[in-house]
């Protein structure tokens, strides 16, 4: 710094937002690896999209809800107009919406509701055969969608 004069850096709002926002999207893909590398294990042709069949697989595969009315639930709520079809964002939006107990041994104890996708993120290491690695190409679909 010279005597006598001030300097001082200066961030535009903009540019300010820009970090923040592309931290937040970083970590929620850091979040998400587990469940997007098993998603894109049972989407097979890779396209972003599952179908009833695959997602109940999902389901299965997750180990996170036993009740066959609430699998059904589930369902209904991330393919409203039964196309038969859904995106990894509406399963994602879909999942994070549904709550479960997050102790299946106390399920009405005080402040025991956990997002599903949480809950299945949390639990165990790696599911059978889908690998929890962070690397950028686990990632990208969730970037992409």
């Amino acid at each position: 710094m010279i005597s006598g004069s001030k300097q001082s850096s200066k961030l535009l709002y903009a540019d300010f937002r820009k970090i923040i926002l592309d931290f937040q999207l970083q970590e929620h893909e850091r979040f998400l690896v587990k469940f997007t590398n098993l998603f894109k294990s049972v989407d097979r042709d890779q396209d972003g999209v599952i179908s009833e069949v695959q997602f109940s697989e999902l389901l299965r595969i997750m180990n996170v809800l036993d009740d066959e009315g609430e699998i059904e639930a589930l369902l209904a709520q991330v393919d409203p107009f039964n196309n038969k079809k859904m995106t990894y964002s509406e399963v994602v939006v879909a999942l994070s919406n549904h709550m479960v107990p997050r102790d299946s041994m106390n399920p009405g104890g005080p402040g025991n509701q956990i997002a599903l996708i949480e809950k299945f993120i949390q639990d165990g290491d790696a599911v059978d055969g889908v690998e929890d690695d962070e690397d950028d190409e686990g990632l990208r679909l969730a970037s992409q969608t």
